[in-house]
């Protein structure tokens, strides 16, 4: 209840509902949401990670995140680098195999 005061967060609300039904993980990356992931115990991934996920499995190259988190960054999404930065901050929390 506490999750969507107010009308707010009720997409991620949606997102954890489904994820806690079906046993599955919520791919939520707002602060907010996280936390009530951990309380209601709900498994939760970042879009970063998935993304570096894919990455790690082949599935998509650092080259073709680069860009799309570029992109990303020039409209209202926040993430924890600056343009460009994409790569260097994947590497130093390990999220991909050297060399990809």
């Amino acid at each position: 209840h506490m999750l969507a005061a107010k009308g707010r967060n009720l997409g991620e609300c949606g997102v954890l509902a489904y994820a806690k039904a079906h046993d599955a993980t919520a791919i939520v990356d707002d602060g907010f949401a996280r936390r009530a992931a951990q309380r209601y115990r709900v498994k939760v991934r970042g879009t970063l990670g998935l993304l570096c996920d894919a990455v790690h499995d082949g599935l998509l190259t650092v080259e073709l995140i680069s860009a799309l988190a570029d992109d990303l960054l020039e409209g209202e999404y926040r993430l924890p680098f600056l343009p460009g930065g994409f790569r260097k901050w994947a590497e130093s929390r390990d999220l991909f195999p050297p060399g990809s």
